[in-house]
């Protein structure tokens, strides 16, 4: 068996775990059954995968150490976010095993929903996305 295909088996075991966690810790119910399918493709060794029942959906990263390190995403992440940055929860992580369960920030860019009507707000929300980053300190 191709060690990708290992992976993808070791990392669908470690989800249903974790979805079994996240949904307990969130009284949501029982875990439905869901679909995973490749979500987007990384010009590295990682993969990502959208976990999708109804209405949640959910991002996971598998990034196979030693070739990927996800500490430095967690770290960043966190400080995008302690700044006031839309960016994925994390609600999951093994860093070890190089595996995240990750917020859905959705399929659509900007690009996709740009329109007279709503470009003025989107703009803003990017400027403000970006003065949130400016200050930061420079150390981080």
């Amino acid at each position: 068996m191709p060690e990708h295909d290992l992976r993808l088996e070791l990392l669908q075991a470690w989800l249903q775990e974790q979805l079994l966690n996240l949904f307990q810790r969130n009284a949501w119910g029982d875990v439905p059954a869901g679909t995973l399918t490749a979500a987007s493709s990384d010009a590295s060794f990682r993969r990502y995968f959208r976990w999708q029942a109804g209405e949640r959906s959910f991002v996971v990263m598998d990034a196979p150490p030693p070739q990927e390190n996800c500490a430095p995403f967690v770290a960043i992440d966190h400080l995008l976010a302690s700044a006031g940055v839309h960016v994925p929860t994390i609600h999951a992580q093994d860093l070890a095993r190089g595996f995240l369960l990750l917020g859905d920030l959705g399929h659509q860019t900007y690009l996709d929903i740009i329109n007279p009507d709503n470009a003025d707000g989107l703009f803003a929300d990017a400027i403000d996305a970006l003065l949130a980053l400016q200050r930061l300190p420079l150390d981080a």
